[in-house]
């Protein structure tokens, strides 16, 4: 095993900007716009494996999580 430290590398594209250790993405920078998407689409994407009823529970959390994060 080699005691040789992690290589990091900045990997610039036309959409965002990503940090790599060793060959892996540890760390994308994204435009707001874009994280916004990301984060509606990531929700979708949780709710379609939820019941109805615990569907409506984490609309009502993350409603009231959003309330609080605008005071």
């Amino acid at each position: 095993m080699s005691s040789a430290a992690p290589r990091h590398e900045v990997i610039p594209s036309p959409d965002a900007l990503r940090l790599a250790r060793d060959g892996v993405v540890v760390a994308e920078l994204l435009d707001p716009d874009e994280a916004r998407w990301l984060q509606e689409e990531a929700r979708n994407v949780r709710q379609g494996f939820m019941d109805s009823k615990r569907r409506a529970a984490f609309e009502e959390f993350l409603a009231r999580q959003a309330s609080l994060d605008g005071q």
